[in-house]
């Protein structure tokens, strides 16, 4: 019978479960007769299933993906098989410096897996346009299979190491006028953090935390509240300052959750999490985040109770941090984001402008023609 939407998504969903590999396409078509398109994905997902799919009219190295891969890597080098298995743990795109720093560091290693057609060239970066390279999916699960336990496993903990540092590092550029790259390369690197993410929560915990504040605030902006949610409550628990977290990691971890939770019906854990931010980061005089977790507690206040009063307090103390810390630009953010939030609870009065007045010319002050407007 004629394919319905369902089955047209699940044959495309198989298109590119099968990497576009033809052997790989045939091995799925002969599935598709036996059972539905959206089963024989189910199937799938892990393409181990799919490596090990024979073709019945085929013998030899063409019987099956498996056995393609494997004379493809048989006349390899050793260590450029070790190297294989080590890029395994990539999920996504990366450059080849990431490559080198997380598995071996061995640049013709890494060149001759390039040439074998394992590495392929994937899509310049999109923030520096420097040249990515990937796996397909396929290949990838073949890799994982390959050499020793112990080696995979410190190829896991490198990477996870390594894109956690890229995480804190990102995470300084959160809330700032070069917030547009920071979430333009999360976006880019979005399935390597996830993995590196569910590392620290299979072994650690605690050193999740430090991915908050770039990472949280990227899947805020995306709408990804419920694993973001989820992410932070596991984190957090039984979190203390320790050698993998600090009371400005605590400090974020907090504010990020707050929103989730607050907008997802839990308006008491969204107040406790504002007020334990604002604790931790001005305890440690951090006023970038102080100020944002003094502005969310205000904005909580007036969507759940009205009371604009209070809430002009709360924004009054948001507006005193980057002033406190001569930071203008952050300054004349907030005062922005405050006035507006009163204007729109239908308090429009003398302070309001006084506000709008002072970002004003902090705004033309530095230029900023986005910020005026």
């Amino acid at each position: 019978g004629e394919a319905t939407t369902s089955d047209r998504r699940a044959l495309a969903e198989l298109c590119r479960l099968s990497d576009g590999l033809p052997l790989a396409l045939e091995l799925v078509a002969g599935r598709v007769g036996v059972r539905t398109p959206a089963e024989v994905v189910v199937n799938l997902q892990d393409r181990v299933d799919l490596l090990a799919a024979e073709h019945p009219s085929a013998d030899g190295r063409q019987r099956s993906l498996q056995a393609v891969l494997e004379a493809t890597v048989e006349p390899l080098d050793p260590r450029h098989r070790r190297m294989l298995g080590d890029l395994s743990v990539f999920a996504g795109s990366f450059p080849a410096a990431t490559a080198l720093a997380v598995a071996e560091d061995d640049p013709v290693a890494f060149q001759a897996l390039v040439d074998a057609g394992l590495v392929l060239v994937a899509e310049p970066g999109v923030v520096d346009g420097e040249r990515r390279y990937r796996m397909l999916d396929t290949t990838r699960a073949f890799a994982s299979g390959l050499g020793q336990d112990d080696a995979g496993a410190t190829a896991a903990r490198r990477h996870a190491h390594h894109y956690r540092e890229m995480a804190v590092e990102l995470g300084w550029a959160m809330d700032t006028p070069h917030e547009g790259p920071a979430l333009e390369r999360i976006r880019e690197d979005d399935r390597d953090l996830r993995a590196a993410l569910d590392w620290w929560i299979a072994h650690e915990p605690a050193g999740a935390l430090a991915f908050a504040r770039a990472v949280g605030r990227a899947w805020y902006v995306w709408g990804d509240l419920a694993k973001l949610r989820d992410l932070l409550d596991q984190a957090l628990v039984g979190a203390t300052v320790g050698d993998l977290v600090t009371e400005e990691d605590l400090g974020w971890a907090h504010l990020r959750r707050s929103w989730p939770r607050f907008l997802t019906g839990d308006v008491v854990g969204g107040f406790a999490d504002a007020d334990a931010a604002i604790d931790r980061l001005t305890g440690v005089d951090e006023p970038v985040g102080a100020a944002f977790a003094f502005m969310g507690r205000a904005h909580m206040t007036l969507l759940s109770t009205a009371d604009t009063q209070e809430a002009f307090e709360w924004y009054r103390r948001a507006i005193g941090e980057p002033r406190r810390s001569e930071r203008p630009h952050l300054t004349a953010g907030t005062l922005v984001e405050a006035a507006l939030a009163l204007i729109l609870a239908e308090r429009a009065d003398a302070e309001v402008d006084e506000m709008l007045a002072e970002a004003e010319a902090a705004f033309v002050s530095a230029g900023d023609d986005i910020g005026l407007a």
